[in-house]
């Protein structure tokens, strides 16, 4: 068995056969979960250099320049060619 020992900020360092088994990385997020019996489990939740997960489409904010491009009539690309042919 293999023990470590809580500082009086409740912390303590994970041992290193443990982090080799779970192949931990400072950053990594680690979880946890309490079963009945009072045993814990602890696993390797996200290495830190995988990268966010992807907002939702929810969480991104429209751009400014989003209604200028959706406007009725607004064709960017004519517009360019139009003023090349002026010439």
């Amino acid at each position: 068995m293999i023990t470590s020992k809580l500082s009086n900020k409740f912390r303590t360092t994970i041992p290193r056969p443990i982090r080799a088994a779970l192949e931990l990385h400072p950053g990594d997020e680690i979880e946890y979960e309490i079963g009945d019996t009072g045993r814990v489990v602890m696993t390797h939740a996200k290495s830190a250099d995988e990268p966010p997960a992807s907002p939702t489409e929810q969480e991104i904010p429209a751009a400014p320049w989003d209604d200028f491009f959706s406007a009725e009539g607004t064709d960017l690309g004519q517009s360019h060619a139009d003023e090349r042919h002026k010439g």
